[in-house]
């Protein structure tokens, strides 16, 4: 059986995508005619908004719903999703409504900083609203202990 995965995270927490991010980055600061920028630079970054990457240049992002995604036949839809988009998990889930409503997906792995309790509570909506259970919550420690991440969790649901 084919499984079909989608991950919004490119911050290193499942893989080591220093390399990848180096070379997208370095792809695009040429496309805006910027200097290069280092490995170490990527890597010290990393987890901090793009515009920590390409300070120098306005920019806009083209944005997309998953909805739009699968609809378009772009992507199939996935048995699993990660979501880790720093604080606009709610928004990315209220554009999936189709996709979470899909019983090929099995499970969503979604960061949640319980300090904003308006998205968290959202998320949490929304999960229960397309019949998904909280499995498991995990808290990753490492830097975060009195900030505004000290309650940031990877909320893992099934259906």
């Amino acid at each position: 059986m084919v499984k079909h995965v989608v991950i919004f995270d490119l911050d290193g927490t499942l893989i080591d995508s220093k390399n990848q991010i180096y070379q997208a980055m370095t792809l695009a600061r040429k496309s805006f005619g910027l200097r290069d920028i280092t490995k170490e630079f990527i890597g010290q970054h990393l987890g901090l908004p793009v515009r920590h990457l390409i300070p120098e240049q306005k920019y806009n992002i083209y944005g997309t719903s998953i909805d739009y995604l699968i609809e378009a036949k772009i992507l199939k839809c996935p048995n699993y999703i990660k979501l880790d988009v720093d604080g606009i998990e709610h928004k990315i889930l209220n554009g999936a409504k189709k996709t979470l409503m899909n019983k090929d997906l099995k499970s969503i792995l979604v960061e949640v900083n319980e300090n904003f309790r308006d998205q968290h509570e959202v998320i949490v909506k929304i999960m229960k609203d397309n019949n998904f259970t909280l499995v498991s919550k995990n808290q990753n420690i490492s830097d975060v202990q009195n900030t505004k991440f000290s309650k940031t969790f990877n909320y893992i649901y099934n259906r």
